[in-house]
């Protein structure tokens, strides 16, 4: 029974970090905040999970295929049954491991041991391990669950094609779900993405905390050939004893918009013109303030 709950805890992560995958792990911290060791959060279960877009989108997706535009740290603290999920914006700018770069170009760049240095270091929760899935994933997630239902607070609105998904309730496909993760043409940019992305994966828990054993393994047997061409450096046979009960399973949401005061909007030369970017409020790697905050925001 505990694997298929964490297997199912796993691919319900996946199909919510807009390629997410969900593996447990409990592990010392390895990395460090200003010269002191980075706690685990409030649990001891944390992993980086990093959504791209792979190929066979189409589109503006396929020009860019190993770009992290998703990245979604999550602490889950199996105590108190809270999942923090704490979404971490593609276009933050900075240096890290002697290069400077957007953080979503980390995998691309082969700098995870970097990106993973500056996540503890922003956050202030450390871990060395991560997993990279790609939206190819997610659609066939969703699918295999019959659909999601989402109550959209705002419209949705793809200004290249026009098509529009109106605020209220909806039932969506993968090949929804994956739009609706992946757009950001609203006036709050990717940080209007990152609500959605986490609405979505509300939705899948509670589809998820339905089911019996037998829906369980039906919806494992349909998704795990998708989850095995991802990438991770866990290993699921030794995470089994953690699979935390999802009937009870909390979900704390931390985002870092506009709203926070703890990023700005800025611009750097990059090619023929300028590159749009996001800097801590306090300057380019300086993340105590964005630090303190989520510190103060995990449950």
């Amino acid at each position: 029974m505990k694997r298929f709950q964490l297997i199912v805890l796993i691919l319900a992560v996946v199909a919510i970090a807009a390629a997410a995958a969900y593996l447990l792990l409990n592990f010392s911290p390895s990395y460090s905040v200003n010269g002191q060791g980075a706690s685990s959060g409030n649990g001891d279960l944390t992993f980086l999970v990093l959504g791209r877009a792979g190929t066979g989108q189409g589109g503006e997706w396929e020009q860019a295929p190993n770009l992290t535009d998703t990245l979604i740290l999550v602490d889950l603290n199996p105590k108190s049954g809270v999942l923090n999920l704490i979404s971490i914006p593609r276009d933050l700018y900075g240096n890290w491991g002697g290069q400077t770069f957007k953080i979503n170009e980390a995998f691309e760049l082969n700098k995870m041991d970097a990106l993973l240095s500056g996540v503890a270091d922003m956050t202030g929760i450390g871990t060395s391990k991560y997993v990279v899935v790609d939206l190819n994933t997610v659609q066939q997630a969703v699918n295999a669950l019959g659909g999601i239902n989402i109550d959209l607070p705002a419209p949705v609105t793809d200004s290249i094609s026009g098509y529009t998904m109106p605020a209220g309730e909806h039932h969506l496909d993968g090949t929804s779900t994956v739009w609706l993760i992946r757009n950001r043409y609203a006036s709050e940019g990717d940080f209007f993405r990152e609500a959605n992305q986490h609405l979505v994966i509300e939705a899948i828990l509670q589809d998820l905390r339905g089911m019996d054993l037998a829906q369980r393994t039906a919806f494992v047997i349909k998704i795990l050939p998708a989850l095995a061409k991802d990438q991770t450096n866990m290993n699921l046979g030794d995470l089994l004893s953690y699979a935390p009960d999802l009937r009870g399973l909390k979900v704390n949401n931390i985002v870092l918009d506009f709203r926070t005061g703890l990023l700005v909007s800025s611009s750097t030369p990059a090619g023929n013109g300028d590159m749009y970017i996001l800097v801590p409020a306090a300057g380019i790697n300086n993340y105590g303030d964005i630090r303190a905050y989520i510190q103060s925001n995990l449950q």
